[in-house]
């Protein structure tokens, strides 16, 4: 099953001659072929030895691979962190939670609005991120300032409750949402 030529690298003769032999070569065909193997052995040494010895090369390499992009992996790694800092997880996990203790008595009726709200904002942000004056950065600005006076309000509203309504609470919850999908999740 192997080729040739990988019979040529590996140093196997009875096999190189043998595959040589059922390709139907003559034997001053086999006689180059047998001094083409012995190049092709000996470039194959190089290139292990320069392999080898090219390790602290590679490392540079990478290195300056690193430091070309690294404005832009700096932003992908911030804009992750701040995707999943945002909470967005947990909000969507624990909604019927987070809205019984806003004061929301049966949370269960609210969630079909939480679909909405991530449908809406995911269809905001596919249609806004290519309208000039909307553009991606404008809504990912949007959505991390609406997240996070969302998270204010909720977390005004679970440290004392009763100063926000129940309403405002789960209209909170249901903007940020929203929010997020149009902002991080978009």
């Amino acid at each position: 099953p192997e080729s040739p030529r990988w019979l040529a690298i590996h140093g196997s003769s009875a096999g190189f001659e043998q595959a040589a032999h059922a390709f139907g070569l003559s034997r001053n065909e086999i006689d180059d072929l047998r001094r083409l193997r012995s190049r092709i052995k000996r470039r194959a040494k190089r290139s292990a030895t320069k392999g080898s010895q090219g390790r602290k090369s590679l490392w540079d390499a990478q290195l300056t691979a690193w430091r070309s992009h690294a404005k832009a992996f700096g932003i992908v790694l911030g804009y992750n962190v701040f995707t999943t800092g945002s909470s967005i997880y947990a909000m969507q996990a624990y909604a019927p939670d987070i809205l019984r203790y806003v004061g929301v008595s049966e949370p269960a009726i609210w969630q079909p609005f939480v679909g909405w709200m991530k449908i809406a904002g995911a269809l905001v942000a596919v249609f806004g991120t290519d309208i000039l004056c909307v553009g991606r950065r404008r809504l990912s600005v949007a959505g991390a300032t609406g997240c996070c006076l969302c998270q204010l309000l909720l977390a005004l509203s679970l440290l004392m409750p009763g100063t926000v309504p129940v309403v405002a609470s789960a209209l909170a919850y249901l903007v940020f949402v929203f929010t997020w999908n149009a902002g991080y999740g978009g």
